[in-house]
């Protein structure tokens, strides 16, 4: 039953990671969210004219997903066979997260290109809108009977401009 460390950090645990990345992933409404789409893929990208794309001081972003409903499961399962209708993303806060007793609203990504296996949408964003340092990115997709998917977290460092750079133009500005 118990295995050496070598075999374990080869074999057990790479093949066990998956799962029990899902299963924290579902863990507060695991019947609710399991039938929902899964976000499989995002990436997120820094435009900028050096061509260096780990080079985030540039001033605009864009975050990839891709979503699909019938990955993960068989295709006899009726809650599978839904179309990704959208996909959400939420910035530094969680999408159970409240405010003042209400739910946040999420912003939901445009050009959402389906296909027959997966759904996939980008949005961009001007860097200049956040203040410098490390940003969670909460994504989470809705297929067409309404259903919610997991929630899938990444996320991005916003650096500080150099010095003598401002994050506010207008600060500089003589009225």
């Amino acid at each position: 039953f118990y295995q050496n460390c070598r075999e374990f950090k080869r074999a057990i645990l790479p093949d066990n990671i998956p799962a029990l990345t899902y299963a924290a992933k579902v863990s507060r409404m695991p019947f609710r969210y399991s039938k929902g789409p899964d976000i499989l893929q995002v990436e997120v990208s820094y435009d900028n004219n050096n061509n260096n794309n780990n080079n985030n001081t540039s001033s605009v972003m864009t975050v990839h997903a891709v979503a699909s409903d019938s990955q993960w499961a068989s295709a006899s399962h009726a809650s599978s066979q839904q179309v990704v209708v959208s996909i959400r993303i939420f910035i530094d806060q969680h999408p159970d997260d409240r405010i003042d007793g209400r739910p946040v609203q999420g912003q939901t990504m445009s050009d959402i290109r389906l296909n027959e296996t997966a759904s996939e949408a980008t949005i961009r964003y001007n860097l200049e809108l956040f203040h410098p340092g490390r940003h969670t990115l909460y994504l989470q997709a809705r297929d067409s009977v309404g259903y919610e998917g997991p929630v899938t977290a990444v996320w991005f460092e916003r650096m500080a401009l150099p010095e003598g750079e401002n994050d506010n133009d207008n600060d500089n500005d003589e009225s």
